[in-house]
């Protein structure tokens, strides 16, 4: 099963887990005007990966995570929500014929969707996990 890699760097060691922060470029970041411009973006992500390994803070790793894994995050966080949306936004026009409302309504779905997702974390934290690579 093909899967996603990268570099990062342990910044913590507990007895059941490690924390790791890596470095996430934005697909310009070799461009060599990226200091002129504002479209390019560094930022560095923190993971908690449950392992009982033996890491040094500030070793470096290869983290991975499976493809079918990084789909169901995506599928979650972004396809749902916008199907969401888009219901909401064509019933809400069908039945107010006001746009403005149906705007809004469509928009209002979206906090609980994501309050239930936070609430859930735990249970997508077991199915999404990222692991690091032996």
């Amino acid at each position: 099963m093909p899967c996603i890699e990268h570099t990062a760097t342990v910044v913590a060691v507990n007895k059941d887990a490690i924390t790791v922060e890596l470095l996430s470029r934005s697909a310009c970041s070799a461009c060599h005007l990226k200091e002129n411009c504002s479209m390019s973006e560094n930022k560095v992500r923190r993971l908690y990966i449950p392992d009982v390994g033996n890491y040094q803070i500030g070793q470096t790793v290869n983290v991975e995570i499976s493809a079918i894994s990084g789909w169901i995050a995506v599928f979650w966080g972004y396809i749902m929500p916008l199907i969401l949306v888009l219901t909401m936004l064509l019933s809400a026009i069908s039945l107010t014929d006001d746009e403005t409302t149906a705007a809004l309504s469509s928009l209002a779905v979206l906090p609980p969707y994501y309050f239930i997702l936070w609430l859930f974390r735990h249970k997508f934290a077991k199915k999404i996990s990222f692991r690091i690579k032996s």
